[in-house]
């Protein structure tokens, strides 16, 4: 069995200031953080424990609201519902 590495390389800039906005793509308006921390995340990656990694570190950095897909069928599926805000997954 061959082994396998994986690196999370992460940009999240942890901030205290709750008031704060912070500017994003999309319609290049900016989002107030409350918005953000409640913001539905989709995070796809076949690999459960990859999921749950990933899950267990958007969590400990404030975003509860997460839903997990497993692969690209099924997260366009859950991506059609127009609920998701954000979506993460590997290429």
């Amino acid at each position: 069995m061959s082994e396998k590495t994986v690196t999370f390389h992460t940009i999240i800039e942890e901030n205290n200031a709750p008031d704060e906005e912070l500017p994003l793509s999309g319609d290049g308006g900016p989002v107030p953080t409350s918005e953000l921390e409640t913001a539905k995340i989709l995070l796809v990656d076949d690999v459960e424990i990859n999921r749950e990694v990933i899950g267990a570190f958007l969590r400990s950095h404030g975003f509860p609201n997460l839903t997990f897909a497993n692969d690209g069928r099924s997260a366009l599926s859950r991506v059609l519902q127009g609920d998701i805000a954000f979506l993460v997954l590997d290429l």
